[in-house]
């Protein structure tokens, strides 16, 4: 038996005892003898970050030394120790200033209109999420929902996402892996400041980092550098 329900998106196919339908934008699934109802993040992998989600505060925002014109925005873990940096433009950087702070301006800014559409066609933003961290790059997520119910996932700059969560008074949150990206790339940069140039550089460490760099040059699978540590190692 087959069936067919467009309003609801839902496919009816009942066979031996197994999964009757599944229904992506309601996240349902049904069985020939009962009914389960399930949030959708939970079958995406898409959202799968929304389950370990780290929520945020603004900790900073101050002059950035590394680009010309830019801020740099320091969003800290809430209840914990971890950070994101991120490089804003002047302009979003004073358009979350002036969201953290409330302060009323005498015509709407782009985040208050966008608020303001947001609201007379009600939909809701339930929370923005940093999804991901690629070459230098964070990527954001602003969640919306309607009176009905249904979710959608605007892809964002973290920068206007961040702005119109402070306007609305919604959630920041950033995805774990977000923060084991970060982590990895810093002991990648870190990796290669450490490598040393020359067998002269090689004699000037100490023995206890030449260990160190050893072992991961061997998990590397850098042989060559690998064999260079364990001969000056051999010499000491």
């Amino acid at each position: 038996m087959v069936s067919v329900s467009r309003k609801y998106g839902i496919i009816l196919h009942l066979k031996k005892n197994k999964v009757a339908s599944v229904s992506r934008k309601y996240g349902i699934i049904l069985h020939q003898k009962k009914v389960i109802i399930r949030k959708q993040f939970s079958y995406s992998y898409k959202f799968k970050y929304f389950l370990t989600s780290i929520p945020l505060e603004i900790q900073s925002i101050s002059t950035s030394f590394s680009t010309r014109n830019g801020y740099n925005v320091v969003l800290k873990e809430i209840g914990g120790q971890r950070k994101l940096q991120i490089i804003v433009g002047g302009s979003e950087a004073q358009a979350m200033a002036i969201s953290s702070e409330k302060i009323i301006t005498s015509r709407p800014l782009t985040h208050h209109f966008i608020q303001m559409i947001l609201n007379d066609f009600e939909i809701g933003l339930k929370h923005i999420v940093i999804y991901k961290y690629e070459d230098g790059v964070y990527y954001a997520h602003a969640v919306l929902e309607d009176h009905f119910g249904h979710m959608k996932y605007i892809d964002c700059r973290p920068s206007d996402a961040i702005c119109l969560a402070l306007k609305m008074d919604k959630p920041i949150l950033a995805a774990e892996e977000v923060f084991k990206e970060i982590q990895q790339n810093y002991m990648e940069t870190l990796d290669e400041k450490a490598k040393p140039e020359s067998n002269q550089d090689i004699s000037q460490i100490e023995s206890t980092r030449l260990k160190k760099m050893m072992k991961n040059a061997v998990e590397k699978e850098d042989y060559e550098l690998a064999a260079k540590i364990q001969e000056e190692l051999n010499r000491r």
